[in-house]
């Protein structure tokens, strides 16, 4: 190690730099899978957000699994609870001066916490 010259310290180091990579075919093919997958899930999110507006199924499992569930229609229903929760929590908020609540009553994911 110590007989190395200058030169073959350079030459091993530009070796390594080197280094096979992979084809960008195979890189695009997995962000495109990543990207599906990503897709996927956020689906199955909005899906299971709408689990608790149906009487049909008992499980979340089976509610996600089923393609014969009408998404619009409890998208809907999902809209029209929230509508009149906030308009609740609006009143109530106001009776007691709550500014952290007045402040969030428009975020939808923050109005669904206090249904029930």
């Amino acid at each position: 190690m110590e007989n190395i010259t200058a030169e073959e310290i350079k030459e091993i180091i530009s070796r390594r730099k080197k280094a096979a990579r992979r084809p960008q075919a195979i890189i695009d093919a997995e962000k495109a899978e990543k990207a599906k997958k990503k897709a996927e899930k956020e689906a199955a999110e909005e899906k299971a957000k709408l689990f608790r507006y149906q009487n049909k199924y008992k499980t979340l499992k089976g509610f996600l699994n089923s393609s014969s569930v009408d998404l619009e229609a409890l998208q809907l229903v999902r809209a029209q609870k929230i509508a009149e929760k906030r308009e609740q929590l609006r009143k109530n908020w106001e009776k007691q001066e709550y500014s952290y609540g007045l402040e969030n009553i428009g975020n939808d994911e923050f109005v669904e916490k206090y249904i029930r």
